[in-house]
């Protein structure tokens, strides 16, 4: 009961996100657009005699996953999910008719997820150390001389200031560079599922260089839509007596990841990875 609500919570958005996302779907190249309302197509107007089992079993894999949290086990279950979301990307990229996969590869599935954490971890723990030296780090500003008392109160004052807005810009650094870079990684990754494809530095860097904007736009919208299916499944399962919440809230979760990949997905299909990946250019 408590996943059919859920369902139907989450499906209310699908037309809306349409209509919201429609004016802002950039073209790219080859005359593509990204198709912000697609994920959901996929989920709720899909052909696939499947997917509400697909949509249970991973729903069930988020849910056990995070009541084995608390003793640490349930990441091997995320690990799995970002395995499996690894390969509805590469399904996306190579136009499948039915993009979302099968949970039948749950070892490969923990691996590629194990992967795709390590690639993440690498690439902003740069900006996350940054961010920490920045904030935590006892920096001193040097205040200009001053005779007077109040003078000297008010050059303070300003130099906290600009100390403080100047942290608040650093403390974007992990995010801005999660929006930007996430998806190369998340690409390079679902290419041949392997982590070395994923530190290919330059490669990547000069891929997203061609294509920042189009990252950070999928990424800022995924973001946002995650945010609006959170707040869709804790409103239904609150409705469903808040019993519900033990299954819309995974079912929540586990949209989201369908939705953001799907996105990256549809990025890898309409932009040139020649850049990233220079053998595609000679398959032969």
């Amino acid at each position: 009961m408590a996943y059919k609500v859920s369902l139907v919570g989450v499906k209310r958005i699908h037309h809306t996100a349409e209509v919201i996302l429609a004016p802002i779907a950039g073209r790219v190249q080859g005359g593509m657009i990204m198709q912000y309302g697609l994920p959901f197509q996929v989920v709720f107007r899909s052909t696939d005699p499947r997917i509400r089992n697909k949509l249970m079993t991973g729903t069930l894999y988020v849910l056990v996953s995070t009541v084995l949290s608390v003793v640490l086990v349930g990441i091997v279950g995320f690990f799995i999910v970002g395995g499996y979301v690894l390969r509805l990307l590469r399904n996306v990229r190579t136009h499948q008719e039915h993009p979302l996969p099968e949970w039948d590869q749950w070892q490969t599935d923990l691996r590629n997820g194990f992967f795709m954490f390590v690639a993440y971890l690498v690439w902003l723990l740069p900006f996350v150390v940054v961010y920490i030296v920045v904030l935590v780090g006892n920096n001193q500003e040097a205040l200009p001389a001053t005779d007077s008392l109040d003078s000297f109160g008010t050059a303070f004052s300003y130099s906290l200031g600009a100390i403080g807005f100047g942290r608040s810009l650093v403390a974007l650094l992990p995010t801005v560079a999660g929006w930007i870079l996430g998806p190369a990684i998340a690409i390079a990754l679902a290419q041949r599922m392997e982590l070395a494809d994923a530190f290919k530095f330059r490669n990547v860097l000069a891929w997203v260089a061609r294509n920042w904007v189009q990252c950070l736009l999928a990424s800022v919208i995924a973001g946002l839509m995650s945010l609006l299916i959170s707040v869709v499944a804790s409103l239904t399962g609150a409705l469903a007596l808040g019993i519900g919440l033990i299954v819309t809230l995974p079912f929540g979760f586990l949209m989201s990841s369908i939705y953001q990949h799907h996105l990256f997905g549809q990025l890898a299909q309409s932009r040139d990875l020649t850049v990233m990946f220079p053998e595609l250019a000679n398959p032969g």
